[in-house]
């Protein structure tokens, strides 16, 4: 994959004869990738009417983003500050509910109004959001083998975003299921050891394309749903550019940095 990568970086910057050279591995590169994202965008034009990968709908924007905001400002639960925000849908624009209702933008320059109004509050969130991202453990799988609900895990919010607190018993994983995010947490940790030690080979260029765009793609998926939402599920879609990152450090040290 860091080869492939490569060869997009070479077309552009390297001579024409060496453009040439790199053409079939940038053309497998470029089908490999759409082939890959061609089904989720059919997907999301079928289910949505548009075909993107992501976006932030009004339930992140008014539900998580202000309502972290306001929680971490107010010092209240996620689950308390989110029901005074739908309560207040319904109110003052008759919104039921808010996902599927095409008036919720309606809300939106309300949420943006609240998140201007605590600027230090929503960092705060932003930032716990980002780290819960880029660091939780991924437990879902287990607790749905052992049949619990799983626990919510505080932050700063006063509760996880997806509501109660898990059933009795469900944060018991044996010694197997610690094993499996004790691997993980291993794993996780390598891979961003290895993306700081190439980044400290030398100073970052702007023809280092391969590190620079996967670093914004891995920024926007970790923070596009930070704050109380935050989870691991939120890293799944930047694994790939995470590793393509770390391979591609690897790489930049083999050459002696350059």
């Amino acid at each position: 994959m860091y080869r492939l990568c490569g060869g997009c970086c070479r077309c552009i910057t390297s001579t024409r004869r060496g453009a040439r050279a790199s053409a079939g591995p940038v053309a497998l590169f470029l089908c490999a990738y759409a082939a890959g994202i061609a089904p989720w965008l059919a997907r999301n034009h079928h289910v949505y009417g548009k075909a993107e990968l992501t976006h932030l709908g009004v339930v992140d924007v008014y539900l998580y983003k202000a309502g972290g905001a306001l929680a971490v400002a107010k010092g209240r639960g996620i689950e308390e500050v989110k029901a005074d925000l739908e309560r207040k849908a319904l109110d003052d624009w008759g919104i039921v509910n808010i996902n599927e209702d095409p008036r919720g933008r309606e809300m939106i320059p309300f949420a943006m109004s609240t998140i201007a109004r605590h600027p230090l509050a929503f960092s705060v969130s932003t930032l716990a959001g980002v780290a819960g991202n880029a660091l939780m453990p991924e437990k879902g799988a287990l607790y749905r083998l052992m049949g619990a609900s799983a626990p919510r895990l505080g932050l700063l919010w006063g509760g996880r975003a997806g509501g109660a607190a898990g059933s009795a018993g469900g944060g018991a994983f044996g010694l197997a299921g610690m094993a499996f995010i004790a691997f993980q947490a291993a794993l996780l940790c390598g891979v961003y050891a290895l993306i700081a030690w190439g980044f400290a080979a030398r100073r970052i260029r702007a023809g280092d394309f391969i590190l620079l765009i996967s670093t914004l793609m891995v920024a926007y998926y970790y923070l596009a749903p930070a704050g109380p939402e935050a989870t691991a599920r939120f890293r799944v879609p930047a694994v790939p550019y995470l590793c393509i990152l770390a391979a591609a450090c690897v790489g930049r040290r083999a050459q002696g940095g350059e």
